[in-house]
């Protein structure tokens, strides 16, 4: 029988990859633009501005619009490699 895969041998995360995981809900799959606001530390204009410039993608129910999380995450993670 093949031997499952040690899972201890797997690279550690980036400590930039742990802020950024750190910054979000861990409860939420779709956030809500003032939790995005609060996450970010931004005004509720600089956040839609990012959706209409589609750099943060986003979604609506009915009239809620709504960010994916993993969108968010990466949207900081991209903004962090950009910085460095």
């Amino acid at each position: 029988m093949a031997d499952v895969a040690d899972s201890s041998e797997e690279e550690p995360e980036p400590l930039w990859e742990a802020a950024v995981g750190s910054a979000l809900p861990t409860t939420h799959k779709a956030l809500t633009v003032p939790e995005v606001m609060e996450a970010l530390s931004l005004s509720r204009f600089k956040v839609y501005d990012l959706i209409r410039s589609k750099q943060l993608p986003s979604f609506t129910i009915g009239r809620s619009r709504r960010i994916p999380a993993d969108a968010l995450q990466t949207f900081m993670q991209d903004k962090l490699r950009e910085a460095a």
